[in-house]
């Protein structure tokens, strides 16, 4: 074997003491949200509003992209900061090892590293450092100002890596022989990568338990004020290539939905379900079970289906609810467009639901771009072997990777705008009523 690349899922994380390798309990993942409440603190502080308030003081004078950013710093309960400060300050002993500076962090792809290197390792790459809430986008590095407001201290963090070199080599104890690791990608970044996603205004868009929108946006981090955030893309030699990113969390949590009260009879069934009827029959549908993501970030946000009559049907809920993801979507793709000032080159998809064609061609209708879904749709897994392969100099270009480019099938949009715009229209008007309801 020549080489080895590893992809995993962001923002899942463990910790480990120094001496002895003890994990501090189990992997922690996004969907942990038992600091709800002290992310809502955080948010409403005085604090926070002081350093919101300085930064556009600051982006004001200076017209930085940095201090633009910081205009828009928000806690959220799926980002690393505040689940390992929440674990830090619940585990005495953790807390004790930590003061002792004989804790390491790492999220999963640094505890891969840590553990097929033989422990010789402790690194991670700068795109899924980048995904924490504790990565300076615009200095490249972990930001004191950010660990330092959340109480992370800052030696329990590993050292930041490129995503393509030679990061560590795999221990012959495991598969026998020595195989260099020379990729290390997040999730949706390593996607972005294996739908050769390479140049300014290239989108994918990955549609499976949840939606995530990215856009290369080059090689420089743009700031954004709605919600939508810089991430790294990657790092191959000295080039940093960076995205921006919209997501909603869920797609999969509504079609489960659909099949969990009787609607549908399976996934697979909804999109011809969706094809049966012409329309909604006046029926739409919020995708809010767990609030609403940027550009309308409202975590008090409740699921809504309303425009119900006698004549409504399982078909045209259903339709309801697949429509629902295009609007969500447009509205992620226009803000972003919008905030980023690029135009797009094209737009591939991937993941579970895109599987599905009534989405896929809604989606083309609803943003009138052409949506290119390849045969393939493990890209994730594709964008870490031509990582991998570019650091071991299996190729030497990204034009190589180009023509590796499996083959697809083009939604392209159709004539059915006029319908969509009214469709979109009523939309928001439901997703109005359902903001702001889980309030206390």
């Amino acid at each position: 074997m020549s080489c080895m690349g590893i992809t995993t899922f962001r923002n899942s994380f463990l910790l480990w003491d120094r001496d002895t390798g003890e994990h501090f309990g189990n992997i922690n993942t996004w969907q942990d949200t038992r600091t709800k409440d002290i992310v809502k603190s955080w948010n409403n502080s005085l604090i926070l509003a002081t350093v919101k308030s300085g930064a556009g003081i600051l982006h004001a004078l200076t017209r930085s992209q940095k201090f633009k950013a910081g205009r828009a710093v928000k806690f959220l309960t799926a980002a690393v900061s505040v689940r390992l400060k929440w674990l830090i300050d619940n585990n005495e002993k953790l807390q004790s090892r930590v003061n002792q500076q004989k804790v390491m962090f790492g999220t999963l792809e640094t505890w891969l590293l840590w553990k097929l290197s033989g422990e010789k390792v402790w690194i991670t790459d700068r795109a899924s450092a980048s995904g924490t809430l504790l990565y300076d986008t615009f200095q490249g590095t972990w930001s004191s100002l950010l660990c330092g407001l959340v109480g992370i201290p800052l030696h329990i963090l590993p050292e930041i890596s490129s995503t393509c070199i030679t990061l560590a080599v795999c221990d012959s104890s495991i598969f026998g022989h020595n195989i260099p690791i020379t990729a290390s990608m997040a999730d949706q970044q390593a996607s972005l990568f294996g739908h050769c996603c390479f140049d300014l205004g290239d989108i994918k868009l990955t549609l499976g338990t949840g939606s995530f929108l990215n856009v290369n946006t080059g090689v420089k981090p743009l700031a954004f004020v709605t919600g939508i955030y810089p991430l790294v893309a990657w790092e191959i030699g000295q080039e940093v290539t960076f995205c921006a990113e919209g997501n909603t969390v869920t797609l999969g949590t509504c079609m489960d939905w659909l099949k969990s009260v009787g609607i549908i009879a399976n996934v697979a069934a909804s999109s011809d379900m969706a094809k049966s009827v012409s329309d909604t029959n006046n029926c739409y549908f919020v995708p809010a079970f767990s609030g609403l993501a940027a550009p309308i970030n409202d975590d008090s946000a409740s699921g809504l289906l309303i425009g119900l009559s006698a004549s409504v049907t399982a078909a045209h809920i259903t339709r309801a609810v697949l429509e629902s993801f295009a609007f969500v979507i447009k509205l992620q793709y226009e803000t972003m467009l919008a905030d980023c000032g690029r135009t797009v080159n094209h737009i591939r998809v991937d993941g579970g639901v895109a599987n599905n064609d009534f989405v896929l061609q809604c989606i083309a209708d609803v943003l009138q771009k052409p949506i290119h879904r390849p045969h393939t749709l493990n890209m994730t897994s594709r964008g870490a072997a031509f990582m991998a392969g570019l650091g071991a100099k299996i190729w030497t270009s990204l034009e190589e990777l180009k023509s590796l480019k499996p083959d697809e099938t083009v939604f392209q949009p159709q004539e059915t705008s006029s319908y969509y715009k009214k469709a979109f229209t009523n939309w928001e008007k439901a997703v109005s009523r359902s903001k702001a309801w889980h309030t206390a």
